[in-house]
C-alpha cells in the first residue's frame, strides 16, 4: 500500500512538473524569487491545473508517510521525473528515445535494488526531540536562505545551480515536516491544533516560490538534476537523523546498494536535464504559429528572449 501511495503521489507531482514548468517559463525574468511571480502565475489556468495536481500529490504523500517512512517514500517519490517524461511524451505523441528508456530503467532498477537490499524501515519509529527540530530547522533556513540570496546576484548556470540546491533542500524539509504532520494526524483533533501544520504552511510558501523561480529562470538542464538528486538524499538523511529510521548496509550487499544508488542518481540526472521537460533560457514567450503543442517537445513551443544584461553586452 505504501508503494502504491508513494508512486501515485509521484505521478501527480510529475503531472504538476509538466504543467507548471511550462506556465512559469512564460513569466518575465525580473519576477524571479519575488512574491509577484506567484501573483502572475495564479492568473494562468495551466499553472492552476498544475497546482491541483500538486495538491493531489501532497495528499497521497501525506497518506504514504502516515503509514511509511521517509527512507522508503522519498526514494519512490524520485520517480516523479519518470512520470513527467512519460506524460510529456504522451501529450506530444513522441515515443521515448533509447537514451530516455535507459535513464528510466536506471532509475527504476536502481531504486528497486536499494529497496530490496537496503531493507529500509517501512514504518517510522520515534518522534523527534524538540531540540533536534530547532537545530534542523535553523540549519535548513540558514543554508536555503543563503543560497537564495546568492542566487539573486548571479545569472545563467550559476544561478540555476544555486536555485537547484536551495529548492532541493527546501523540498526535502517540506517532506520531513509532512512526515511529522502525518504522524500528528493519528492523534486526531483539528488540523490547526498541530504545530507541524503551521510549520508546513510556513515552509511550503518559500518552497513553492523557489521551485517556480527555478522553472521561470531557465537553465533547467542544470537546476532540475540537482533538485532530483538532493531532495531524496536530504530527506532520507533527515529521516535517519530525526525519526531514527534505519537503512541496512551490511557485507557484500553494501556494494550493490552503493552501485544501485549511483545508477539511480545518474538516471535521475539524465531525466531532469531532458529537453522534453526543460526549457532553456531566462525568459520565454510562445512563438508565433507554435501555440499548439500537439507535436514536438515542450521546448519547441517557446523561444528564449535574452536577459537585458546580455542584450546590453551584445550591443556593445
Amino acid at each position: 500500500m505504501i508503494f502504491l501511495l508513494a508512486l501515485g503521489a509521484a505521478l501527480a507531482f510529475g503531472a504538476s512538473v509538466a504543467l507548471q514548468e511550462r506556465a512559469a517559463a512564460e513569466v518575465h525574468y525580473d519576477h524571479a524569487l519575488k512574491v509577484g511571480l506567484l501573483v502572475r502565475l495564479v492568473r494562468r489556468p495551466l499553472w492552476l491545473l498544475g497546482v491541483v495536481a500538486s495538491v493531489a500529490g501532497l495528499v497521497l504523500q501525506i497518506w504514504a508517510l502516515r503509514h511509511g517512512s521517509l527512507v522508503v517514500v522519498q526514494p519512490l517519490m524520485a520517480t516523479t521525473l519518470v512520470f513527467a517524461l512519460v506524460l510529456v511524451a504522451i501529450r506530444t505523441r513522441e515515443a521515448l528515445h533509447p537514451a530516455e528508456w535507459a535513464a528510466v530503467i536506471a532509475v527504476v532498477a536502481g531504486l528497486a535494488v536499494f529497496l530490496v537490499f537496503a531493507t529500509p524501515d517501512g514504518q517510522g519509529s520515534e518522534s523527534p526531540h524538540t531540540l533536534a527540530w530547532w537545530l534542523t530547522g535553523s540549519i535548513t533556513v540558514t543554508i536555503v536562505g543563503a543560497l537564495a540570496l546568492t542566487a539573486r546576484r548571479r545569472f545563467g548556470r550559476r544561478r540555476a545551480a544555486l536555485l537547484g540546491l536551495a529548492a532541493g533542500l527546501s523540498n526535502a524539509f517540506v517532506a520531513v515536516l509532512t512526515k511529522q504532520f502525518s504522524q500528528a494526524l493519528r492523534h486526531g483533533g483539528p488540523l490547526y491544533g498541530h504545530w507541524s501544520f503551521w510549520a508546513l504552511m510556513a515552509a511550503g510558501v518559500p518552497s513553492v516560490l523557489l521551485v517556480q523561480s527555478l522553472y521561470q529562470s531557465g537553465n533547467l538542464n542544470m537546476s532540475l538534476p540537482i533538485v532530483a538528486v538532493i531532495e531524496p538524499v536530504a530527506a532520507c538523511v533527515a529521516g535517519v537523523w530525526l525519526f531514527g529510521e534505519h537503512i541496512s548496509f551490511e557485507g557484500n550487499e553494501t556494494i550493490a546498494i552503493v552501485v544501485a544508488l549511483i545508477v539511480a542518481a545518474l538516471g535521475l540526472w539524465h531525466l531532469a536535464g531532458n529537453p522534453r521537460i526543460t526549457v532553456t533560457g531566462a525568459t520565454y514567450r510562445v512563438s508565433a504559429g507554435q501555440s499548439d503543442i500537439g507535436h514536438g517537445s515542450v521546448a519547441k513551443a517557446f523561444r528564449p528572449l535574452a536577459h537585458p544584461a546580455e542584450s546590453d553586452r551584445g550591443a556593445r
